[in-house]
């Protein structure tokens, strides 16, 4: 019970991450992903976001995958190497939602919204 309780509670918290604007915009049409399909960034560090084996593996990936798995969301994960370079792409409309530990600074609650 208090697994479930502490796992829970770290869903929430990387879910404020996750969803950083107050709408989704739609998704860049592309071959490799339909237009109802999220484009996920992805940022961070241990053990939010690692790369083992050259597959991105953490906390953040493991409960973005299952709330998708339970809403039935479809998505495709686009990977970045700092979380301004993922805010900034988020900023810019070439992606819908991001994944990671993304702290709420004072500065980016100037052209973020969270939740």
């Amino acid at each position: 019970m208090l697994t479930q309780f502490v796992v829970r509670f770290y869903t929430y918290f990387i879910i404020a991450g996750f969803f950083l604007t107050a709408h989704l915009q739609a998704a860049p049409s592309s071959s490799s992903v339909s237009k109802d399909s999220l484009i996920v960034g992805v940022a961070g560090s241990a053990p939010f976001v690692f790369d083992q084996d050259d597959n991105h593996k953490g906390i953040a990936i493991e409960i973005w995958e299952e709330l998708a798995k339970e809403k039935g969301w479809s998505y495709k994960f686009n990977y970045f190497e700092s979380v301004d370079a993922v805010l900034d792409a988020l900023n810019e409309g070439d992606l819908d939602v991001v994944a990671g530990p993304i702290s709420i600074t004072s500065h980016r609650l100037e052209y973020m919204k969270f939740s």
